[in-house]
This record gives structure tokens, sequence and C-alpha cells, in this order.
């Protein structure tokens, strides 16, 4: 993982960070392993889609960084114009895992498994008020549709960590595809709304579910005559 610190489209500094991400079956072909790059953003947004955030508090807490030990010495980082500060790591921590593992009965500072991290991301959905969570294929499938349609082939492929061509067609891609028949049919401007929503619609979400109420909600209707 690299973590720069460059100016943006509008010469404002932004926090950076490319990961390498280990892709099924390329263990043995790491100069094949996708790159994928998370950053600050050009626009405001709700800071639970600030995906710096989590990164930048890892950074502090762990004082990972070479050179800056605290916030305040990243926010003060000044880059030249035109060029890119580059974070560099410090030596004592580049073997050990970025994201740990947050269970309290698992071992101190080993690494976060996709399995502990899936269990976790069920317990939101269902909170969330999903009675059938979307898993981590379902984002990965959503992601993959948007980037099939902003993308070429080969690019998506690339990001996906895909060597077969027809791995996104066979399992990712979703049965409706985004097509605006009637639109096309009549010559009218194609709308890609109306397929977004029915698309959301497949993981169905009531948010009056028992398990979705805050806990004072719960032992009030437990307690409840």
């Amino acid at each position: 993982m690299q973590c720069l610190n460059p100016d943006n489209e509008h010469g404002n500094a932004e926090f950076a960070v490319q990961l390498v991400r280990e892709a099924k079956n390329m263990t043995y072909d790491p100069d094949k392993r996708p790159e994928h790059s998370l950053y600050e953003g050009l626009v405001a947004m709700p800071l639970v889609c600030n995906a710096m955030l989590p990164i930048l508090a890892i950074l502090v807490a762990t004082k990972a960084c070479r050179d800056y030990d605290t916030l305040e010495d990243l926010l003060a980082i000044q880059a030249s114009e035109g060029e890119m500060v580059h974070l560099q790591w410090k030596e004592s921590v580049r073997d050990l895992p970025f994201f740990k593992s947050m269970s309290a009965r698992g071992t101190p500072g080993r690494i976060e498994t996709a399995n502990a991290f899936s269990k976790r991301l069920r317990s939101v959905g269902f909170r969330a008020g999903y009675p059938r969570p979307p898993t981590i294929h379902d984002f990965r499938a959503e992601g993959l549709f948007w980037i099939n349609k902003l993308y070429t082939a080969a690019q998506r492929m690339n990001h996906a960590g895909h060597k077969d061509p027809n791995t996104y067609n066979d399992h990712y891609q979703p049965n409706n595809s985004g097509t605006d028949g009637q639109g096309s049919y009549f010559g009218l401007e194609v709308r890609t709304i109306v397929n977004d929503l029915f698309r959301g619609l497949t993981l169905v979400r009531n948010p009056q579910l028992w398990q979705s109420l805050p806990a004072e909600k719960q032992e009030e209707f437990q307690n409840s005559p």
C-alpha cells in the first residue's frame, strides 16, 4: 500500500492511497495483482463516504508513517506546486497487517479475516433492516456493473482480477442489464434510473424489522403490557 498527498484537480491537497489486492488465483502471480486507489474526493459527501478517514485513523494510531506521527503533522504537509508527497512507511510496520482483527476473542495483532468481516457485514445488514443482508459478492457485483459501464472490458478484468473474460457475464452481470428498451424503441432519451431502482429492489429492505430497532425501543416493546 502506498499513501500520497497530491494536489487534486482543484489545486487542493488531498490524501490518496493505492492498495494492491491479492486476487483469487494470483498468489503465485504477484506482478499481476490488481491495484486500486482510494481518495478523499472533490465534492462534499457524508463522512462515511470518505474512504481516507479510516486509513488516516489507522496511520495515526499505529504511527506507521516514517516522517509524520500525528494527524496535525499529516494535515500540515505542503506539497510543491505540481508535485506530490509520497508518505513512507516505518520499517517496523512493513510486515504487519494493516487491518487487524477487531474480535475480542482473536489473537491481538492478527489480520482481519474475510470470514470475520463477512459476519460483521451481515450483522450490520440486519440492523439496517435487510431480512437477507447484502453479501460481499453483492457489493462486488454492483461495483463491477458500474465499472463495466464506464470502462473497457480490459480495464474491468484488471480491476476485478479476472483472467477469463466470461467471468463477469457468468457470475456478476445482473439479469436486468440496465438497457432502456422502451426509450430505444421510441427514439427517446434513454433512461437509467428505472432499471437502477429495480436492480436495487432485488435486496428487500424493511426498516421496521425488529432487529433494526435501537436497543431502547426493543426493551420498550418487550416490557410493554
